[in-house]
């Protein structure tokens, strides 16, 4: 997992998050992940983005958002079809190479190094405030909570377990990532940004597919990834490397 984003805290963090997931896949954003990746770091000073000023509370459980979110959570489980539900699990595994189509273009670090470099340090920032967000609030996956019919990255789905100590289902992370890695690519590419945002969508509609998160959490993950996106946009580091970027998609169009 160390190969995912870098090495260092960051690599450590997605380690440690991982481990919380259960049956869930944990996500790999390039496909294959490279087997020796430079230190990379954000664009925003550490604690720049705080998630408090932008998330509210997840629903309690029991209320009436909550009793929403389980209802929704548990008919996606009765009426996704095998076609939708076999797209969920590949969106359970990876990151950039789902947004491939939307783009227009194949989004690897042998193509595009410049794009991915972009990509990897804007979901740095999204995944530091991801992860203080997932610790602090402690919200259980719906696969904690209720008898799924299966589970993304599961043989059959676990039991619930209302007692455990691996909460992290608010925010939701891959949609945070997801929504993030659309709205960069799509200042990359503007002519791709309805299929972009249209993907980033279909995204998150399948970790509540998957049984690994409720809708209010991937509203959550979209909110902080647009934040975050919008914030880096005052960063002169971000700019430069969106120029280039940009310049390096114009080239390979050519």
């Amino acid at each position: 997992m160390s190969t995912l984003l870098g090495k260092g805290w960051f690599a450590a963090a997605l380690v440690a998050l991982f481990q919380g997931v259960g049956p869930v896949l944990a996500q790999q954003f390039e496909a294959p992940p490279p087997a020796i990746e430079e230190h990379l770091s954000g664009y925003l000073p550490d604690g720049k983005v705080d998630y408090r000023a932008i998330l509210p509370s997840p629903p309690k459980s029991g209320s009436i958002l909550d009793n929403l979110d389980v209802s929704t959570v548990t008919m996606l489980q009765t009426s996704a079809s095998p076609r939708r539900w076999s797209s969920a699990e590949r969106d359970s595994e990876y990151l950039y190479p789902r947004f491939n189509e939307a783009f227009g273009s194949a989004i690897d670090r042998t193509r595009a190094p410049k794009l991915v470099r972009l990509l990897n340090r804007t979901e740095h920032d999204v995944a530091a405030a991801t992860f203080s967000a997932k610790r602090d609030f402690a919200r259980l996956r719906p696969y904690q909570r209720l008898p799924l019919r299966r589970v993304c990255g599961a043989p059959k789905p676990p039991r619930p377990d209302l007692r455990s100590t691996e909460r992290s289902s608010y925010p939701s992370g891959h949609s945070a990532y997801g929504w993030a890695a659309a709205l960069v690519l799509s200042r990359v590419a503007p002519e791709h940004e309805a299929q972009l945002l249209a993907r980033a969508q279909d995204y998150e509609l399948s970790r509540v597919i998957c049984g690994a998160h409720f809708p209010s959490d991937v509203e959550a993950g979209r909110m902080l990834a647009t934040e975050v996106v919008a914030r880096l946009e005052a960063d002169p580091g971000f700019e430069d490397d969106l120029t280039a970027a940009k310049a390096e998609h114009a080239s390979l169009a050519k």
